[in-house]
């Protein structure tokens, strides 16, 4: 294992060790005052949001550190290269702004779907090297990010009231989402990289789907 790798796993170690550690000590007072029932019930649905939520963060973090690498090795100048990445931001810029509302009249579970669609087909744009594929591939790479930065937590906080669970234990799950997306960025990169090297810049973006 090289130095990298090595300062990695203690790293993560300790962590595992600090968060087991801080979970032992914490009193779990909304579980405690909800009851048994719903404190198993909480936990499941917390289960499935974050199963469901990190897959898809996985999925992004692992095809996002070779997206320049690949538009460099189909051979695109810096200019065009600048121009699909400003398309991609100002799509994510427009769809921002109008999501909200479409998530109220479709529903929260629909975005999700849509998201996972559209997030395919970008993946799908970067076996081809035409530009204006790519192009396209980036403006549903726009569409996805706003999906991804909404839709999901806004549909965990709507199930959390509709189903009578204490606002307090809201937080708890936020919690847990920010630190299993951070060893699951970690963990994606490493898998990038990896799957980069033996396959080809594209790899990533076929491993995400």
């Amino acid at each position: 294992l090289d130095f990298f790798t090595r300062t990695f796993l203690v790293l993560l170690i300790g962590l595992i060790v600090v968060e087991w550690i801080h979970r032992s000590r914490r009193q779990d007072g909304a579980d405690g005052q909800s009851g048994t029932t719903d404190g198993v019930e909480l936990k499941r649905f917390q289960s499935l949001y974050l199963t469901v939520y990190l897959l898809m963060m996985a999925a992004d973090w692992l095809q996002g550190p070779y997206v320049y690498a690949l538009y460099i090795s189909y051979g695109f100048e810096k200019s065009d290269i600048a121009l699909l990445f400003l398309c991609g931001f100002l799509s994510s810029m427009v769809v921002g702004t109008i999501i909200g509302s479409i998530a109220d009249k479709y529903g929260r579970k629909f975005m999700c779907i849509v998201f996972g669609l559209c997030y395919s087909a970008s993946c799908l744009t970067k076996l081809s090297s035409s530009f204006s594929t790519l192009m396209v591939g980036r403006l549903l790479a726009g569409v996805s990010t706003s999906l991804l930065s909404s839709s999901f937590e806004s549909w965990m906080v709507h199930e959390h009231y509709a189903r009578g669970y204490s606002p307090g234990t809201l937080a708890q799950t936020f919690s847990k989402a920010t630190f299993w997306n951070s060893l699951i960025a970690i963990g994606s990169g490493l898998v990038a990289g990896e799957v980069a090297t033996r396959w080809g810049y594209v790899s990533p973006f076929l491993v995400s789907m």
